[in-house]
C-alpha cells in the first residue's frame, strides 16, 4: 500500500510540474532553452551570466528569475555545475594532469581552478581523482 501511495504521489507531482511548465510563458521557456544551449556551447570560454544575458537580449536579473522558476538554480549555478561536470569528466581521464585540465577549461590559473573545483565539488581535483 505504501508503494502504491508513493507512486501515486510521484505521479501527481510529475503531472503538476508538467502542467506548470506548459502553462508558463512560452517566451521564458524559449529563453531558458536557449540559455541551456548557449551554456553547453560556451561554458569553457564564457563563465559570466551577464554575458549570456547580453546574448539573449535580457538582463541578468531576468535570466536568473527564469532559471530559478524552471529548475530552482541561478544562471551562475547552472554555469558552474556544467564546468564542474566537465572537470570531473576530464579528471576521470588520467592522461591529463590538473594543469592541463585547467587549461582545457580556460582557467588562467591552476590554483584558481583547484579553488573553484573544491568550492563546488567539496574536494580538490586530486582528492576527487583518488576517490575513483
Amino acid at each position: 500500500i505504501r508503494t502504491l501511495l508513493l507512486q501515486f504521489i510521484l505521479y501527481i507531482a510529475i503531472s503538476t510540474e508538467k502542467d506548470q511548465q506548459e502553462n508558463s510563458n512560452p517566451y521564458n521557456h524559449k529563453i531558458f532553452n536557449s540559455f541551456q544551449q548557449l551554456v553547453e556551447q560556451q561554458f569553457r570560454s564564457t563563465k559570466l551570466p551577464s554575458i549570456y544575458a547580453d546574448q539573449l537580449f535580457i538582463t541578468p536579473n531576468h535570466l536568473n528569475a527564469i532559471c530559478k522558476s524552471y529548475i530552482g538554480q541561478s544562471a551562475g549555478e547552472i554555469i558552474r555545475n556544467r564546468i564542474v561536470l566537465e572537470a570531473k569528466r576530464l579528471l576521470i581521464n588520467r592522461n591529463l594532469n590538473i594543469a592541463e585540465i585547467a587549461d582545457e577549461l580556460q582557467f588562467n590559473d591552476n590554483s584558481y581552478f583547484t579553488k573553484f573545483f573544491k568550492k563546488s565539488a567539496g574536494l580538490t581535483p586530486e582528492e576527487f581523482r583518488k576517490q575513483l
